[in-house]
């Protein structure tokens, strides 16, 4: 289980992330597409902490690989929702 203070290192990133959170009137819920981006670059990785820490499920570090995903909207480039396997 990541610890708190771990979290919150993250936030850092909040001016560098910011482009891929939506506000609401940039959200059209009829054509939500979504599309599954892998995590590969570091800002990719950075977008994928900075949601983590707003994420109300217990995470733990696993063990071997873990892949880690983003949940893109295609009509807005905004942001959907994580996931890791």
């Amino acid at each position: 289980k990541l610890s708190r203070k771990t979290n919150l290192k993250w936030l850092k990133y909040k001016e560098e992330v910011r482009e891929f959170f939506a506000d609401p009137r940039e959200i059209n819920i009829l054509n939500i597409e979504p599309e599954l981006v892998e995590v590969e670059t570091e800002l990719q990785r950075k977008v994928f902490n900075y949601a983590l820490t707003f994420w109300s499920i217990p995470v733990s570090h696993g063990y071997g690989r873990r892949l880690r995903f983003l949940v893109i909207d295609r009509q807005n480039g905004k942001l959907i929702g994580i996931f890791g396997i």
